[in-house]
């Protein structure tokens, strides 16, 4: 006999079996921004954990921008100026600067400037580069009034040099060093006046590649789907920051609020929701101040809202999503923290997300999904995988890091469902398949599209789904659970041979349950006894069991497993 958690992964049928909830340790690494001593002429990006004399994040509350008479910049031209020995920069920062800045005119993430413009629509275009191998200065650019002077001159001693005059033209000054910034910034922008009487606008981004405080987390596969360098995406982050920011006060005098004296940028460090499409790229970029819903937003319909006070890393982080108005459902955490799952919104309709290490959670729909999307799976690339449904019935689907979508249907699938579990490091994903007459079978689909089926020994119950797939490791054997004519579970696991072998738990004359196995061909589960009490088990690579008493969802690599269990209320 199987309780009803037990059963759950059998059906797509019962909405309360889609999704298995977890809790999950974490740390939180975002911070919004406090008030502090800043000195509101320099609009500046803040690097995290520099916090001044503001208040705790979890008291201060952001208040919206205020209109204070200035200019604002709906239309410019962006050059970038690239100062100092070319081989101090990132060997792709150019590159990766070049098409970002080409691929930010007409995105979801630009067009959140447009409530601040009167009407007009931002539009910006990427005028090209200039290199000045010069050294920049050295001195800590802190007090700014000092190291104002020098990025001015080189400003416009490269805007005289090339006849670029118009107060429109935004310049992104980018120095091959990075001086010891004591105040904690990362970067800022300017405005000025040439000699000549030119009105100049720039952004001041630093060489940030060994200073751990301003970089957007790191190889981050969930949120930053590009092939850039760390160091290059660090600077595409402060750049959209200060962009943003010199469109909307351009001049210390337009928008920003009068409690911290935040601009737009400002008002959310570091506070990333999912990852930003720009053309043919996607960069990971953190979120601007919108006043329409007075909070920090992406662009586009990603916002989501994480619940809860900052969490340390011995505590428990909740989240919580806004259109979940039936639950938010973890289904999977790979090894760096990341999770895949999904929730049902109030049309009984589900949503996959991923929420990276860090804490930010994107949400997405599998293209030409009707009944929802349920992302089961995620490995440490950040590949997930999952089913969804339309009108020819259950799909499975692989996302890849950029967002990309590919659909599969497992070969013999003439019931028109496949249903998508698990994936390893590689990118192998195992699930189940049904034919014509409804009978389930096994597959490995390989990360090249190719299957291979197959059927455990010993299934067929009656009126039952006999055959339930849970995991799969980097060599590729797969195990899971079968239900025989006597509607009796037993585990099984297959090695990527071919060969199946199937077990029973030691006491579990109510059922074998195998739900996860490592790259040592260790396996965990639960069994049921005669009592019908569940209990834990881990069964390794040459079949002898431990045995506990709390039932064992997920085992690592260390052979840790990871559970949850049920009790009555009291």
């Amino acid at each position: 006999m199987r309780n009803m958690f037990d059963g759950c992964i059998d059906s797509l049928l019962r909405p309360a079996c889609w999704f298995v909830a977890l809790a999950l340790l974490t740390t939180v690494a975002q911070a919004q921004v406090a008030p502090g001593g800043e000195n509101r002429h320099r609009g500046v990006a803040r690097a995290r954990g520099a916090r001044g004399a503001g208040k705790p994040v979890a008291t201060y509350q952001q208040a919206n921008m205020t209109y204070h008479g200035g200019t604002v910049l709906p239309d410019t031209t962006i050059y970038s100026i690239w100062w100092g020995k070319p081989g101090d920069f990132p060997p792709d920062a150019v590159d990766g600067l070049t098409t970002f800045l080409k691929g930010i005119d007409g995105s979801n993430y630009l067009g959140l400037a447009n409530q601040y413009l009167f009407g007009s629509q931002a539009h910006t275009r990427f005028g090209g580069n200039f290199f000045d191998p010069s050294a920049p200065p050295t001195t800590d650019p802190f007090p700014l009034d000092i190291s104002a002077a020098q990025q001015t001159a080189e400003v416009c001693k490269i805007a005289a040099a090339n006849g670029l005059k118009s107060p429109t033209h935004i310049f992104m000054l980018y120095a091959s060093n990075f001086p010891g910034q004591s105040e904690g910034y990362c970067a800022f922008h300017e405005w000025d006046t040439c000699s000549d009487g030119t009105r100049i606008h720039y952004g001041y981004m630093p060489n940030t590649q060994d200073y751990e405080v301003c970089k957007v987390d790191g190889l981050d596969p969930f949120l930053s789907p590009n092939d850039y360098s760390v160091a290059t995406r660090d600077l595409a982050n402060m750049t959209a920051h200060e962009l943003l920011e010199t469109i909307t006060d351009p001049n210390g005098d337009a928008w920003y609020d009068d409690v911290a004296f935040d601009e737009v940028g400002d008002a959310c460090d570091w506070a990333f929701l999912t990852w930003v499409p720009l053309d043919e790229t996607g960069w990971k970029l953190q979120t601007i101040w919108s006043n329409q819903i007075r909070g920090c937003a992406q662009g586009g319909n990603h916002d989501v809202r994480i619940l809860g006070a900052l969490a340390s890393s011995a505590s428990a982080r909740t989240f919580d999503i806004p259109a979940a108005r039936m639950g938010t459902f973890g289904n999977s955490v790979n090894g760096l923290g990341a999770i895949a799952g999904g929730y049902i919104d109030a049309s009984n309709i589900g949503h996959g997300f991923i929420r990276d290490p860090s804490g930010d959670l994107a949400t997405f729909d599998v293209p030409g999904a009707v009944w929802g999307t349920y992302s089961f799976g995620v490995n440490e690339a950040g590949v997930i995988c999952g089913n969804f449904g339309d009108s020819n019935g259950v799909h499975g689907f692989v996302r890849d890091p950029r967002g990309h979508f590919t659909a599969f249907d497992a070969p013999g699938n003439a019931g028109g469902w496949t249903q998508a579990v698990a994936i390893n490091q590689s990118g192998a994903i195992t699930g189940l398949y049904l034919d014509a007459g409804g009978v389930p079978h096994g597959y490995v689909r390989d990360p090249s599209g190719n299957f291979v089926t197959f059927d455990v020994p010993g299934a067929g119950a009656p009126y039952l789904l006999d055959l339930t797939v849970e995991g799969i490791n980097q060599a590729g054997d797969v195990t899971g659970y079968y239900t025989d004519s006597k509607a009796l579970n037993h585990g099984f696991v297959r090695s990527a041979s071919g060969h199946i072998a199937t077990f029973d738990a030691p006491g579990g004359t109510g059922g074998t349950f195998a739900r996860s196995i490592n790259d040592q061909g260790a396996i965990a589960g639960s069994y049921i006894d005669a009592r019908n009490v569940n209990h834990g088990f881990v069964r390794d690579a040459q079949g002898h069991f431990t045995t506990f008493d709390a039932p064992a969802n997920s085992i690592n690599a260390y052979g840790v497993t990871a559970g949850y269990s049920i009790v009555p209320a009291p």
